[in-house]
């Protein structure tokens, strides 16, 4: 018998826990290569729509190319600083879930990237955060991670209230929070 508690949980298995409307709206903030977005993508298709914002044209590069192979059309690529006010260039009040994953040991201004998400979301939308575990043995150096009790507690400071902890495997931990 395989050893689950010492796996990776794939993006789909994490997301299915959102339990996402089929036509949901959704940013996914730090998209990266896109593992996340197209998940999300294939949950919520034909009628829901992704927003995968990142600094980086690089990873949009590799997110489009993946999304044209799996035949995904329903991924919107934007290239923005989400440390900036507004950074995700989207309206207030437009989206139903915005997920945040593995970007908070990277970002300096972590606040104004928690308020985005609050400004963006509407008044039922929820916030999914998925993080690296401070005693996970793989991830970015241990100095740079977060503590799941201080990710939490920003969170909270912003508004937000915590929904429901999610599984994301051994080496991160998760949670759903409500606007």
């Amino acid at each position: 018998m395989l050893d689950q508690s010492n796996r990776f949980l794939s993006p789909r298995e994490i997301v299915e826990q959102f339990g996402m409307n089929p036509s949901a709206q959704v940013a996914d903030f730090g998209s990266g290569a896109g593992d996340f977005a197209i998940a999300i993508a294939q949950m919520i298709a034909p009628k829901g729509k992704v927003y995968a914002i990142d600094v980086l044209e690089s990873a949009h590069q590799s997110l489009r190319s993946r999304s044209k192979i799996k035949g995904i059309t329903n991924i919107e690529l934007i290239l923005a600083n989400l440390e900036c006010e507004s950074g995700s260039n989207l309206p207030k009040d437009s989206l139903d879930l915005v997920m945040i994953h593995n970007i908070m040991f990277q970002v300096n201004n972590k606040k104004n990237l928690i308020q985005e998400a609050y400004r963006v979301l509407k008044d039922s939308g929820r916030l999914a955060i998925i993080e690296w575990d401070m005693i996970s043995p793989i991830g970015p150096p241990k100095n740079l991670r977060l503590p799941e009790r201080e990710v939490v507690s920003l969170i909270q400071n912003n508004g937000f209230v915590i929904e429901d902890r999610i599984e994301t495997g051994k080496y991160h931990y998760g949670y759903i929070f409500n606007k």
